[in-house]
């Protein structure tokens, strides 16, 4: 980095990578309400659920621009507790915060824009690892377990976040972990992927349309945290179906050709078949259904 916070503009020296970009949004009554988490940790929470756009493309991180729009609540304190949980994050991630802008609203918002460069692969390529790249016969794969955002973002939604096994999945939700290190390799072995951030089957679903492939997950498959079931079973939630459209996990779905590399930082949960759309089957082969396949920001 050139130059750093402290002028109308941050400057990054030139890069031979190829330059990636993503940006990404924390809004007060739509991704989180005031009481459900501190504000260090939504700091952390808007910068690693931009970074994990970036783990999935298999990037390394480069800079970080924050804008912030904060209602006459927020003082000196806690401005300056919402810039350490992001720090704290930016720290984690590698990549310095650069800049940004701040304004005034009637709703807290963070707004976090992240740039990052393509890692150069054994072979010398600068590898991309887009959506449109699976291939029939790869294997699928996800980073860490599924659906222990989306419980403990129930348990906040009905009160039980104080109730016995609920707080890791409390915990999973309030911080999530952008997989920087896990995928920062990601384009010497993956033909797509895609962060998860809307529910599995929903950005599943993405990779099969722009792959023009199916998607095959096995149900039985799905990695899930200790103690998950049991939790599900107190908030009266289908574990399967928690885990299969739960939103905000921000793991990486990936796709890869069946071999114990992928396997060191993932799970393998199904096949890219011939075909179109995402199917999820049991143990027998049965087709399993849910009502829906994730978050939708504008459903009506």
């Amino acid at each position: 980095m050139e130059l750093g916070v402290g002028d109308d503009a941050a400057v990054l020296e030139p890069l031979l990578a190829r330059t990636v970009l993503s940006v990404d949004a924390q809004v007060e009554n739509v991704h989180f309400k005031r009481g459900w988490l501190t504000l260090r940790e939504l700091g952390a929470r808007a910068v690693n659920s931009a970074m994990s756009d970036l783990a999935a493309m298999g990037a390394e991180g480069r800079a970080i621009l924050l804008s912030i729009a904060t209602p006459p609540w927020v003082d000196d304190d806690a401005f300056d507790a919402l810039m350490l949980g992001a720090r704290d994050a930016a720290d984690r991630c590698q990549t310095p915060i650069v800049g940004g802008n701040l304004t005034c609203a009637g709703e807290l918002s963070l707004h976090t824009t992240v740039v990052g460069k393509i890692a150069s692969t054994l072979d010398n390529r600068d590898a991309v690892v887009r959506r449109t790249g699976a291939q029939v016969g790869h294997a699928l794969f996800v980073t860490g377990t599924l659906g222990a955002a989306a419980l403990g973002l129930h348990a906040l939604q009905h009160g039980l976040e104080m109730e016995p096994g609920f707080a890791p999945f409390v915990r999973r939700w309030r911080a999530p972990q952008a997989r920087m290190t896990e995928c920062r390799r990601l384009g010497e072995f993956a033909s797509a992927a895609i962060d998860i951030s809307d529910g599995l089957l929903a950005d599943a679903e993405q990779v099969a349309e722009a792959s023009g492939v199916g998607l095959r997950i096995h149900a039985t498959s799905l990695p899930r945290s200790d103690g998950f079931a049991q939790a599900c079973a107190l908030a009266k939630r289908d574990p399967v179906e928690l885990a299969c459209t739960g939103g905000e996990d921000y793991e990486v779905l990936f796709t890869a050709p069946m071999s114990e590399t992928p396997s060191r930082i993932a799970t393998c949960i199904g096949m890219v078949v011939a075909g179109r759309g995402v199917r999820v089957v049991d143990a027998d082969g049965s087709s399993v259904s849910f009502q829906h396949k994730g978050f939708d920001h504008f459903a009506r």
